[in-house]
């Protein structure tokens, strides 16, 4: 190939290294948030993703490991998560200093409790579904006692370990 040929082809090459450059914008230098955002749910309650009704991130770089902090909202109660990424396969780490309790486990719970003192066997519901162990998250409850009847229960969280009071309300 004489030098005149080869000029129109480094020109070419040239052209096609400077539009990748363009079209290759920072955007392709950063986590695509959709996704990140999308995955967050399954990552903080992988049985009930659900759960996370809102969830708001930073832009990541993707070839830099960082944390930051995304906002979210789950089970009704907003708060922070860490996300730490991207590792060498391109996945995060989310990160939670909350416990999710269920109003199933609060209802066993309280349900055993009920029928010990009392010494027949009850039946319980609760909802919401779930809450953050925070104190001051309530579940509203109906216990069934033997005959049938139904009777309304406030299971409290009194702290962040998702222990609880159970009150009848008042009125």
């Amino acid at each position: 190939m004489t030098a005149e040929a080869r000029s129109p082809l480094r020109a070419l090459a040239a052209l096609v290294l400077l539009i990748s450059a363009a079209c290759g914008s920072a955007e392709s230098e950063l986590l695509d948030r959709v996704a990140l955002e999308r995955s967050i749910p399954v990552a903080l309650v992988p049985t009930a993703p659900h759960l996370v009704e809102q969830v708001s991130c930073p832009v990541m770089a993707a070839a830099t490991l960082a944390t930051v902090s995304c906002s979210v909202t789950i089970a009704g109660y907003p708060m922070s998560v860490a996300v730490t990424g991207p590792d060498p396969f391109g996945g995060v780490r989310v990160a939670s200093p909350a416990t999710v309790v269920w109003a199933s486990d609060v209802a066993e719970q309280a349900v055993a409790r009920l029928d010990a003192d009392l010494g027949v066997s009850n039946r319980m519901t609760c909802r919401p579904e779930a809450r953050i162990a925070r104190a001051g998250q309530v579940f509203d409850c109906t216990v069934f006692g033997p005959d049938g009847r139904a009777h309304r229960l406030v299971a409290t969280l009194v702290d962040t370990t998702g222990l609880f009071r159970l009150d009848a309300p008042s009125g």
